[in-house]
């Protein structure tokens, strides 16, 4: 698959055309490690129509086809995937896919892609655009904001580079080059900000194929996704200032000479202009107080019992908060004070915490962070048959919540437990295939881990032609497709199969084999 582009290629690269920091500590020692994309163009905000903006695909007949850019994309996310962490709590990633679905369902222009969202497991400040809308945010930058609204607004600047089509934009008009070298690129730019040996090994093989390529980002394109940005922040009801508050925070990084920016994304930084240029765009809609959602507090806990080995101070810093009143959210301190109970070797704090998750539980009974911590605060102590009634009324009402599904599964497929329930077993695959199918047809990430599940489910009682076809789906989900088509092949020449059932597989080999030239040629 080839697409036009000149001689001298200019690929104007859309990633979070925000900061990327390595770090934050206790003394709000910043040290920014890449910021991006100023926008220092003068005009008159009064006279503009935000609502006029370009649609997808104004003037792109010589640009990427939407098959080629879904491609690309996940070509890209799948080089993310082999040499980046992915955030491995599925509370997480599901808020964050909830979020994004959230915001992309007030844009003003409506998309040609599903989006895709996922979250890197990096401290770094990041987030960034793929062409055929993946959007990548890293766990970092989760942590920094400091309430819904400053994340959102990241996330809908990042939505409006897919929506507006920029990477597509940026490359109309010119000569030859495979959809693998600008995969390539792009892939080499993102790994840059967390392994830049990784980056320049990778960026070198993709020059050595590809004749000249300059890298150069674009002020237009942040330009409109600051203004498409802001109009869906303010549609979700979100309050309009956020992106400029956001950018007031990096922008006081840099003033205070915090500011490192590597050579290979260098660009312009975010300066005054910018910050007044978004309080401006802000203006043309209506201010609007948010009440974080709940959720959003309960994963900034989550992340402080990732990051934060020492119990005893977790412990004391929620027990101060409660006690002075001074939170970010009471029930989320609440939460904070039972987690740093859970995770105590003290027999009575783990008592203590059965006692508040439980309090937690029966106020919020649908949330299913509490509803997971309870259970597992149980069967830490033993308490296996309360644990499992709780997981499977939670089911009961929300079958699709593949968080608890994954917990379930796991807790009955534990042998030390003793329950081996079959019906059970057969009910959470039912599942399993239930989420696998929804998320397709949404066209959502697939977590690669629910086909290993499915495998393990269905090899406890020797389903062995099924579970080998979900180890091999499993394979083809984190883009391993020789050793997936590998895996099928092993089944058709070693195992018995019946005539249909060597159909079946003939037929996804097929399948994987295409996809796996598409992505590659």
């Amino acid at each position: 698959m080839k697409i036009n582009l000149k001689k001298i290629i200019k690929l104007h690269v859309i990633l979070i055309n925000f900061i990327i920091i390595n770090s934050i500590n206790a003394n709000n020692n910043v040290n920014i490690h890449e910021l991006d994309l100023s926008l220092d163009t003068k005009y008159n905000t009064q006279n503009n129509n935000y609502d006029n903006l370009p649609y997808m695909g104004d003037d792109l007949n010589n640009s990427i086809s939407d098959k080629e850019e879904s491609l690309l994309g996940r070509q890209v996310f799948f080089d993310i995937l082999r040499s980046v962490p992915l955030e491995q709590n599925l509370f997480i990633q599901e808020y964050i896919q909830s979020l994004g679905e959230k915001l992309v369902s007030h844009s003003p222009n409506i998309a040609k892609h599903k989006f895709k969202f996922f979250v890197i497991d990096s401290q770094i400040i990041n987030a960034f655009a793929l062409p055929g809308g993946y959007i990548g945010i890293n766990k970092g930058l989760i942590e920094l904001a400091q309430n819904e609204t400053e994340l959102a607004s990241v996330m809908s600047h990042e939505i409006a580079h897919v929506t507006q089509r920029h990477i597509a934009r940026s490359i109309q008009n010119q000569s030859k080059i495979q959809i693998p070298y600008i995969a390539g690129l792009l892939g080499a730019l993102i790994l840059s900000a967390y392994n830049p040996e990784l980056a320049q090994g990778a960026l070198a093989t993709t020059m050595a194929s590809a004749e000249q390529i300059n890298i150069n980002f674009t002020r237009s394109n942040e330009e409109e996704a600051d203004r498409v940005g802001i109009q869906i922040l303010a549609n979700s009801g979100y309050n309009p200032n956020g992106m400029a508050d956001f950018f007031e925070k990096m922008h006081k990084a840099t003033s205070n000479g915090l500011l490192k920016i590597p050579e290979l994304l260098r660009t312009h930084p975010i300066t005054e202009s910018r910050v007044s240029e978004a309080i401006s765009f802000a203006k043309n809609y209506k201010f609007r107080f948010y009440n974080d959602n709940l959720k959003f507090h309960l994963i900034k806990i989550l992340f402080k019992f990732e990051n934060q080995r020492n119990i005893v101070e977790l412990k004391n810093s929620f027990t101060k908060q409660l006690k002075s009143g001074f939170y970010n959210n009471q029930s989320a301190a609440k939460f904070g004070l039972a987690l740093s109970y859970m995770h105590s070797n003290n027999q009575k704090d783990k008592t203590e915490a059965i006692y508040l998750l439980e309090k937690l539980y029966q106020k919020a009974p649908i949330e299913n962070i509490y509803t997971s911590n309870l259970a597992q605060s149980l069967i830490n102590q033993n308490k296996i048959k309360h644990a499992t009634k709780i997981l499977k009324e939670y089911l009961d009402l929300f079958p699709s919540d593949y968080a608890i599904i994954s917990q379930y599964s796991n807790l009955l497929l534990d042998s030390k437990n003793g329950l081996n329930n079959k019906t059970e077993l057969l009910y959470l695959e039912k599942l399993i295939k239930q989420y696998i199918d929804t998320s397709k047809k949404q066209n959502h990430i697939i977590y690669p881990s629910a086909y290993n599940l499915l495998a393990k489910i269905q090899l406890t009682d020797k389903r062995t032609f099924v579970a080998t076809q979900n180890q091999a789906e499993y394979l083809a989900n984190i883009g391993n497709f020789p050793a997936a088509v590998h895996q099928l092949n092993s089944l058709l020449k070693f195992g018995k199969l019946q005539k249909y059932e060597k159909k079946i597989i003939m037929v996804r080999i097929k399948e994987m084999k295409t996809e796996y030239e598409q992505l590659n040629n």
